[in-house]
C-alpha cells in the first residue's frame, strides 16, 4: 500500500508546475473552491475563490512581475499547514526595477489538495520603487 503524499511534497509539486508557468497541471493539487488571500498592499491584492479566480491572480502577478525567481526553499508542516519560506527575487515590469525580499507562504491542506493560500511579503512597499 502507497503512503498518500506528505503536505511538503504537494506544495513542492504544485510549485513546480507554477515555476514553469503550467497553470493546468499546477491545478490538478488545487481544490475546486480554493482560497487565496493576498495582502491588500500588493497591486494584485484581494481575496480569490476558485479555479477561474485563481487563473485571474496568475494573470495579475504576470502584468506585475516580468521575472521572478525564488531560493532556497525550505519547508515545515503541522497538521494541515504547509510553511514555505524563500528569497523571492523579481524585475517589476512597470519599471524594470528589481525587488529581492523574503517571502513566506502558509498552504492548507486537505484530502490531499491545497484548499487555501496565504502569502506574506516582508516588505511590499518594495514594489513602489522607483527605478534607480
Amino acid at each position: 500500500m502507497t503512503e498518500p503524499p506528505s503536505g511538503i511534497e504537494i506544495v513542492q509539486a504544485f510549485m513546480k508546475h507554477i515555476n514553469i508557468g503550467d497553470l493546468d497541471s499546477a491545478l490538478a493539487y488545487v481544490h475546486a473552491d480554493v482560497h487565496i488571500s493576498e495582502p491588500p498592499s500588493m497591486p494584485y491584492g484581494g481575496e480569490y475563490r476558485g479555479h477561474e479566480q485563481f487563473a485571474e491572480l496568475m494573470r495579475k502577478i504576470g502584468q506585475t512581475w516580468a521575472s521572478w525567481r525564488e531560493t532556497p526553499n525550505r519547508f515545515a508542516e503541522s497538521g494541515s499547514l504547509v510553511f514555505r519560506e524563500c528569497t523571492v527575487r523579481g524585475r517589476l515590469r512597470g519599471n524594470g526595477v528589481v525587488v529581492e525580499m523574503p517571502f513566506v507562504e502558509l498552504f492548507e491542506i486537505e484530502r490531499e489538495t491545497i484548499v487555501a493560500m496565504r502569502p506574506h511579503y516582508w516588505d511590499p512597499g518594495l514594489l513602489r520603487q522607483e527605478p534607480g
